[in-house]
């Protein structure tokens, strides 16, 4: 999957999509290496298996948090010191 930007993103992680984290600015980030389905959607987040949610317009998450990747996506806070990096399964 190749998403270029927010929005298609979000259009992207409907339930039942597919994605993995494989990689954290938390080496010890408990989902690290684990494929995860979404089984909640909603406009401002997507709720994962194991019940954590994916932010994707609140809490001060923007667009402009998100950079895109062959496959993947990264969402990353506190001027990109932390990130978590995800690939479509």
């Amino acid at each position: 999957m190749n998403i270029q930007n927010f929005a298609q993103l979000k259009r992207a992680l409907t339930v039942g999509t597919k994605i993995k984290l494989i990689d954290s600015s938390l080496k010890t980030h408990k989902h690290l290496g684990q494929v995860r389905a979404v089984i909640k959607q909603q406009t401002n987040a997507v709720k994962l298996e194991g019940g954590s949610w994916l932010d994707l317009g609140s809490m001060g998450v923007k667009a402009g948090n998100f950079s895109f990747q062959e496959n993947g996506f990264t969402m990353s806070w506190h001027e990109g010191k932390d990130y978590l990096r995800y690939e479509f399964v």
